[in-house]
């Protein structure tokens, strides 16, 4: 009992205590809980800008995208001021372009700057810029008469770069991934130079040399029969999907050896595969009908005569020589596709068609005649050998490959 009426009197003398300690677990709590409630809702905000930026990027994007996927359909509509429509909104927000453009210098391709915004209640939150690489309309990889794609080309003696003159403003044009030099008796362009002084019906040589490195034509006697040059041009890279043509000519008949005669006429029924090499030599005329694959060297000598519009691809060197005739007929324009590290074409040597030889140092000597045009690692002309380059073959549909013509290339990419 004496200690319950203790309690009962330290209690009564206590009342009132609870108020203050009350007071300061709220005073408490509010220095915890506040602070931690703002940066929760800091926390979220952050996340939900974070979330956004990355909505709006994804926006602008699409609009690059969609751009792009645009003129890659439609590769005549490219020009600075047209835009597709862009599918608004997306992800909540508008997205915008805008385009500029600058042309090459040897106009062969454009550079268009594409600026994509992603906009949210009138503040842009995102920006991607793109650098797209466009082909001028119309060209293809066989723009120039001859090109060396990855070493000098150099022109000496007689040799000429000619144009066959049926459209005009084709003067075979020359391009190397290095240097260019030819000597005074040599020619780019024209449609009848025959010698370096003297252009039939007063026709000047207008071939246009251009090179990464130097471009050297030395001054003729007359000073009328020389090209102009650039210097310091931009690289340029071709590409052809070579396994495509081997594919074509493995689904034909295969052959253990060159199943040729070496006189008479001989006609592949269809597309042919050859283990090994193709030899077409002595008085013999082949007929092609589809596209031929041989594994070793292609080699049309002495009096061997080749016709029919379709390709000849070879895994070794392509050799033309004696009074060799290729005559593969403009029109459907074909291909001699050699993936050897040479390419030779001498004596009298004739070939009507467009020659792709990316690894190959490739020389043609003495009266070597090529009608089509010349892509190779390096190019070498000696004596009287002429290319004449075929008008409108810049312009073909069906030559593939994406050198100076081909679809856009995406070339570069900033997020801001």
């Amino acid at each position: 009992m004496i200690f319950k009426r203790f309690l009962r009197k330290i209690g009564r003398k206590e009342r009132g205590m609870i108020l203050p300690l009350a007071l300061i677990l709220l005073v408490a709590a509010t220095l915890i809980v506040v602070p931690g409630l703002g940066f929760m809702y800091s926390l979220l905000t952050i996340n939900s800008n974070a979330q956004q930026d990355v909505a709006a990027y994804y926006a602008a994007d699409s609009g690059i995208q969609a751009l792009y996927w645009y003129w890659n359909k439609n590769p005549n509509s490219i020009t600075s001021t047209y835009l597709p429509i862009i599918p608004n909104p997306i992800n909540g927000m508008t997205v915008a372009l805008a385009v500029a453009d600058s042309r090459a210098p040897d106009s062969s391709y454009d550079n268009y700057t594409i600026t994509s915004s992603a906009a949210s209640g009138g503040k842009t939150r995102a920006k991607v810029i793109a650098l797209i690489q466009v082909p001028a309309p119309g060209n293809n990889i066989f723009n120039e008469a001859a090109s060396s794609l990855n070493g000098d080309f150099s022109m000496t003696g007689g040799a000429h770069i000619l144009s066959d003159g049926r459209q005009a403003g084709n003067y075979g044009n020359i391009y190397a991934n290095g240097n260019i030099t030819l000597t005074p008796s040599a020619t780019v362009g024209g449609t009848c130079c025959s010698a370096c002084n003297t252009c039939g019906s007063g026709t000047a040589a207008q071939g246009v040399a251009s090179a990464t490195g130097t471009a050297t034509i030395s001054n003729c006697n007359t000073g009328t029969c020389d090209g102009s040059t650039v210097t310091g041009a931009p690289p340029v890279s071709y590409s052809v999907n070579v396994q495509t043509f081997i594919n074509q000519a493995s689904a034909g008949s295969h052959y253990g050896s060159s199943p040729v005669p070496g006189y008479g006429t001989y006609t592949f029924p269809g597309p042919a595969y050859i283990t090994g090499d193709l030899t077409i030599g002595g008085s013999v005329t082949v007929h092609l009908n589809g596209t031929v694959y041989c594994t070793g060297n292609l080699h049309i000598a002495n009096s061997g005569v080749v016709d029919g519009a379709y390709t000849i691809v070879c895994g070794g060197n392509l050799t033309l020589d004696g009074s060799a005739n290729a005559n593969l007929v403009a029109g459907n324009i074909p291909f001699i596709i050699c993936q050897g590290t040479t390419v030779t074409i001498g004596g009298s040597g004739q070939v009507a068609a467009v020659i792709y030889a990316p690894n190959a140092d490739a020389t043609l000597s003495g009266s070597a005649y090529v009608y089509g045009s010349v892509i190779a690692k390096s190019i070498t002309m000696q004596g009287s050998a002429i290319i004449k380059y075929m008008s409108g073959i810049h312009s073909e549909t069906q030559i593939p490959g994406a050198g100076l013509g081909g679809t856009p290339l995406l070339i570069g990419y900033n997020y801001q």
